[in-house]
């Protein structure tokens, strides 16, 4: 950035924006203001009493407020209209009842809303986009219209007339105009040949009034009404015919400079510098040079129009002439809403009667500056206090004798007189002395600065930009760094540095955004305009902390892809330090990835190769938990690029070697989603709760890792799968019934048409599944598998108690205990899903605890329904033949289990050949579901009807 050589200087040009030809030229008085000639500047002397005798003397303004003008020889505007066509002039009845047709009734401001009321506004218009003009001669005199309205509003004459924005065609037949636009300082209307009476227009600014009345002339004249913006203005009722006018808003066409004429303000100007020049070299009294002077402005401007193009009249001549001057001596011109608060009595005798108290003593009158702006409107401080003796031109506002604005005033409570608060605001110009660029900044904060910087940033790097820039950088200034939006100024500071091309600044901001503990907004975009303005080796190490600071690993990594994707390269160093910084990232894998990141670690397998893939990051991932759509569909997306993987034409070594790579990437992924195949956890049912080791998804992630393994060929994995999904863990039959039931279906449905070289793994599937149910579902006529008694696992008193009654051919117990016994009992009959249901007994003290036994539960206790039941498992399992070619050897040993002559044994050897009873066939021709269990019933209360009873209220 270039240095800064005089802060005095730049400071100046902090608060101006650059001269144009049409400003005074202050060379004129530069003999009279040699900053050299310290000698010239008498000392003492008041500043408030000679800057209000110079700023109350000549500068006035010469203008109207508003003006009419009635034109006898014009041409016909020509004007069209959309759905109507061209309309004639003077406004017949005719045309004038067809606008109405496609006119809408104008709405006026009320408060906060723009609101339609005919009582208030009873006026049609038409937007611009539905008329225009077709007489080519029209615009040429509009152009003389806008110089003569100009004129008399008091614009300079030598200054470029202003633009007349056309805004609504408006059919009056009663109402009122007071829109504004953007840029807009006045309004002119243009009455257009119509026969009407009545519409007479008031207007009125402050104590000036006046009244212009067209009508007379109306029907064969085009007659123009301008006035400001400010001016309360009111159309009167048209009593008869129609009254059209073309409204537009004159626009300043020259930015910086206000419309208000300027005269020639030479020697009230010089007298103003010399003020000032005597003020910037310390030749008042000390307490006037680091004072403030508010100086109330002619006009009220509200908030939104408190900047120098908007100001009026005088105040615009006065601003206009001495801004210039005033940049040159250091003293800094802000505009503000100046508040004046007296507080004091109201006095018993006050004779308010019915109107606001009068201040019969004042306490106290203080002054401050809410809001302050600068000249381009732009919020330098909210509050600003100023010090009545010093600061006020002019120096008696005469506010007592003025009716406040806003007032606090309790009323009388006795002999006493009461307390009032008086407030009165008006809008002001202000002046302070800055010693350099630094107290400009210091006032107004980092987020003025930031403000302006963003304003003036068109203008590149100049002296006032990069002093802003080092005013925001500086983090020990006056206790501020940055501002109240860390992270979007170190955006916006950086966007700028390439802008400028500027690699210091650029280094400078994110270095000390850093340091702050801001991460800066560099985008992909921000990264590749760095790198295209200032070089890779320029830019690499700042890319390496960006690529450090993400919020974790997978982003990382799509970072250094989408880089190395948009500057590829075969530079050996720079594809060696991609890979070190890859490397570097994926040392250490945070969060776990999810399947959204999926392209991105492919992206990795791809550009480092299978080899680096597996070391780095596969590792990494095998050893995370609960990822198994991931594991699934990265070994089916490797399997899918084998070929990229495994590229052919190399040496049988070579391809050896990355054929094992990928093996071992498949393998090792799959082995890890096998134990996530099948989950467990606690399902929520009503009053009670049931325990289920079964969620749907289990199901679908059979399937999904049974079709990786057939696809890529890994099924020596499957001996790891079928002990998963068939291992007996909670409850079998619930687990039969919700997941390997419908997973034999599925399966035969699946690979239904395959080739046969799936068969072995299908059939080791199907017959671990009907080994585990002719073990541990089916048992002997004589008693029931242990897999379908269920038992309490807690061995106290109660439970074994409990556990009595499960075993026993009981359907139904009553328990009774104290509530935290029974509600240790209930607890853990929770766990028996469908196995039983609960019931609370309110009779009695203590209360009972019901425990009944399913359907379900009652009908697995019979041997013929268990054989039933697995004999339709078995006839899903296959056909009598496909059954035997799945059981192999132990064909004879199911044929034995299902005769109940020898229960079945998984990894026993081959039971004696017995004949099956009843000499049916093993698998029957039902396709039925398999054993039918009843869901867990939600826990109620009722009272007791006589069950038997088994007393727990002993100790």
């Amino acid at each position: 950035m270039s240095s800064i050589h005089d802060p005095a200087e730049v400071a100046s040009t902090l608060d101006s924006p650059p001269a144009t030809d049409h400003d005074v030229n202050i060379n004129d008085f530069e003999d009279d203001t040699d900053d050299d000639a310290s000698s010239e500047v008498s000392e003492g002397g008041n500043l408030r009493d000679d800057l209000e005798k110079v700023l109350q003397g000549d500068f006035d303004f010469k203008g109207k407020f508003a003006l009419s003008e009635t034109f006898a020889l014009t041409p016909l505007p020509g004007l069209h209209i959309q759905g109507i066509g061209l309309i004639g002039f003077p406004l017949a009845e005719r045309d004038a009842k067809l606008i109405e047709t496609v006119a809408t009734q104008a709405p006026f401001g009320k408060g906060t809303e723009t609101v339609v009321d005919t009582t208030v506004r009873d006026t049609f218009e038409i937007n611009p986009d539905m008329f225009s003009f077709t007489n080519p001669a029209w615009p040429g005199f509009l152009q003389s219209v806008t110089k003569t309205v100009a004129k008399g509003l008091g614009l300079p004459p030598n200054l470029p007339p202003p633009r007349a924005n056309l805004y609504k065609l408006l059919l009056y037949k009663a109402g009122s105009h007071t829109e504004k636009s953007q840029g807009m300082f006045a309004s002119l209307i243009i009455i257009l040949p119509s026969k009407f009476e009545g519409g007479q227009v008031h207007v009125s600014h402050g104590n000036d009034k006046d009244v212009f009345d067209i009508s007379p002339t109306s029907e064969f004249t085009i007659s123009a009404l301008a006035w400001y913006t400010d001016v309360i203005h009111e159309v009167k009722p048209v009593t008869s015919g129609y009254r059209l006018a073309v409204s537009y808003n004159l626009v300043n066409t020259l930015p910086g400079l206000p419309p208000p004429h300027l005269p020639d303000m030479h020697s009230a100007v010089s007298a103003v510098q010399k003020i000032f020049h005597k003020w910037k070299k310390c030749g008042y009294r000390r307490s006037d040079r680091s004072g403030t002077i508010a100086y109330l402005l002619d006009h009220q401007y509200s908030d939104a129009s408190l900047e120098f193009t908007a100001l009026k009249g005088k105040d615009a001549t006065l601003v206009s002439n001495i801004r210039e001057v005033a940049a040159k001596e250091g003293i800094c011109l802000r505009l503000g809403l100046l508040e004046c608060e007296i507080s004091g009595d109201a006095g018993y005798d006050s004779g308010w009667g019915h109107h606001s108290p009068g201040m019969q003593e004042v306490f106290e009158t203080t002054y401050k500056i809410e809001g302050l702006y600068d000249l381009e409107g732009d919020l330098v401080k909210e509050t600003i206090e100023l010090n009545p003796e010093l600061s006020m031109i002019p120096k008696d506002p005469g506010f007592e004798d003025q009716d406040p604005d806003d007032e606090d005033f309790e009323g009388f409570t006795g002999n006493e007189g009461a307390p009032l608060t008086h407030w009165y605001r008006r809008s002001a110009l202000v002046m302070y002395l800055t010693q350099d660029s630094r107290t400009l900044l210091v006032i107004g904060g980092a987020d003025y600065a930031l403000k302006k910087l963003q304003r003036w940033r068109a203008e590149g790097p100049t002296e006032r930009n990069t002093e802003m820039v080092r005013y925001l950088l500086d983090r020990k200034n006056l206790g501020h760094s940055w501002t109240h939006n860390l992270s979007h100024s170190a955006s916006f500071l950086i966007d700028l540095a390439l802008e400028w091309g500027d690699f210091s600044m650029w280094q400078e901001v994110v270095s000390k955004s850093r340091s702050d503990g801001v991460t800066p907004n560099l985008s992909l975009d921000v990264l590749f305009r760095a790198w295209s303005v200032f070089s890779f080796d320029r830019t690499k190490d700042i890319i390496r902390k960006t690529i450090r600071n993400q919020p974790n690993t997978m982003a990382a990594i799509k970072l250094i892809n989408a880089l190395r994707a948009r500057f590829p390269t075969q530079d050996p160093n720079m594809i060696a330090w991609w890979k070190k910084q890859t490397a570097k990232v994926l040392s250490s894998i945070k969060p776990p990835p999810t399947v959204h990141d999926l392209p991105t670690l492919m992206d990795i397998a791809k550009s480092e190769g299978l080899l680096f893939f597996s070391e780095t990051v596969l590792k990494k991932l095998v050893g995370f938990r609960q990822m198994f759509d991931l594991w699934v569909d990265l070994a089916g997306s490797l399997w899918k690029e084998k070929a990229r993987f495994v590229p052919s034409g190399g040496t049988p070594e070579e391809t050896s070697k990355y054929r094992a790579a990928l093996d071992h990437a498949i393998d090792s992924l799959i082995v890890a989603a096998i134990p996530e195949c099948c989950s467990s956890g606690v399902v929520h049912g009503g009053y009670s709760l049931s325990y289920s080791y079964m969620e749907p998804q289990d199901l679908t992630r059979t399937l999904k890792l049974l079709d990786l393994m057939l696809l890529t060929g890994r099924t020596h994995n499957s001996s790891r799968l079928i002990t998963m999904v068939s291992q007996p863990q909670g409850n079998l039959q619930e687990r039969y019934q919700k997941l390997l039931t419908p997973l034999v279906s599925k399966i035969k449905d699946r690979y239904r048409n395959n080739s046969s070289s799936v068969f072995p793994v299908l059939d080791a599937f199907l017959r671990a599944l009907a080994e585990r149910w002719l073990q541990d579902l089916l048992g002997t006529p004589s008693k029931r598998p242990d897999a379908l008694v269920k038992k309490l696992t807690c061995g106290c008193q109660d439970c074994t108690r409990v556990n009595k009654f499960l075993e026993s051919e009981a359907v139904t117990d009553t328990f009774w205990a104290a509530q935290k016994r029974r509600s240790h009992v209930e607890s853990n009959l929770r766990t028996l899903s469908g196995t039983v249901t609960v019931t609370t007994i309110m009779r009695g003290s203590p209360h009972g605890l019901q425990v009944t036994k399913t359907q379900g539960t009652l009908a697995m206790d019979k041997w013929s329904a268990r054989v039933e039941s697995t004999r339709a498992f078995l006839s899903l399992v296959g056909t009598p033949d496909a059954l035997a070619r799945i059981m192999g050897d132990r064909y004879q040993d199911v044929q034995a289990a299902l005769a109940g002559t020898k229960p079945y044994k998984i990894g026993s050897t081959r039971a004696p050949v017995v004949a099956p009873a009843e000499n049916t066939p093993i698998a029957s021709t039902s396709t039925g579901s398999g054993t039918q269990t009843g869901p867990a019933v939600a826990g109620t209360k009722r009272k007791a009807e006589g069950d038997p009873v088994i007393d727990l209220t002993s100790d």
